[in-house]
C-alpha cells in the first residue's frame, strides 16, 4: 500500500493538479474503491488524510481490517476530520471468499464510528459485481458528496 499512497500523492495528484482544472482543497475532493479498491480507500483515508474530503468503501476486501488494526491511535483519530464515508456492501456478497464477511464489512463501520468518522453505511440487495458497485457509486455521488448550496 505504500507504492500506492506515493504513487497518488507524488504523482498522480501532483500532475491532475497541474494539468487539470481542479480544487486543491480536500472538501472538493473525494476517493472511492471498489473491493481491492475499498482497501486502497481505507489506506488511503489513513495514510493521507489531508487528500481527500470523502471516501467511498465499496464492498471492500477482508484486508481492510488488518490495516486498521495496524494503524496508530493518531492515524485513526484523524478518520474524524474527513468530510464523509459512505461504507456499502450487498447482501450476496461473496468477494470475501471463506473469510467473515459481516466480520470485515462491521469491523470497518465499528472503526470508523468509535473514531468519530462521519459515516453513512449501506447493505444494499446486491452481490461483489458491478451491479452493486455501480448503484454505490450513483448513492455516494447523489446523496453523500458536496451538498449544494441554494443561491438566490
Amino acid at each position: 500500500m505504500d507504492k500506492i499512497d506515493k504513487n497518488l500523492t507524488e504523482a498522480i495528484i501532483p500532475y491532475v493538479e497541474e494539468n487539470c482544472s481542479v480544487s486543491k482543497d480536500k472538501a472538493d475532493k473525494a476517493f472511492a474503491g471498489l473491493s481491492m479498491g475499498g482497501y486502497t480507500t481505507v489506506s488511503e483515508a489513513l495514510k493521507s488524510p489531508d487528500q481527500f474530503g470523502y471516501y467511498g468503501i465499496f464492498t471492500p476486501n477482508f484486508g481492510c481490517l488488518d490495516i486498521m488494526d495496524a494503524a496508530t491511535e493518531k492515524e485513526l483519530a484523524k478518520l474524524k476530520d474527513a468530510d464523509g464515508f459512505y461504507e456499502v456492501s450487498g447482501i450476496a456478497d461473496d468477494g470475501l471468499g471463506k473469510q467473515d464477511r459481516y466480520k470485515t464489512i462491521f469491523g470497518i463501520r465499528r472503526y470508523l464510528t468509535d473514531h468519530g468518522a462521519n459515516l453513512a453505511f449501506d447493505i444494499k440487495d446486491g452481490a461483489h459485481d458491478w451491479g452493486l458497485w455501480r448503484d454505490a457509486l450513483t448513492t455516494f455521488a447523489k446523496d453523500h458528496l458536496w451538498k449544494m448550496e441554494k443561491t438566490s
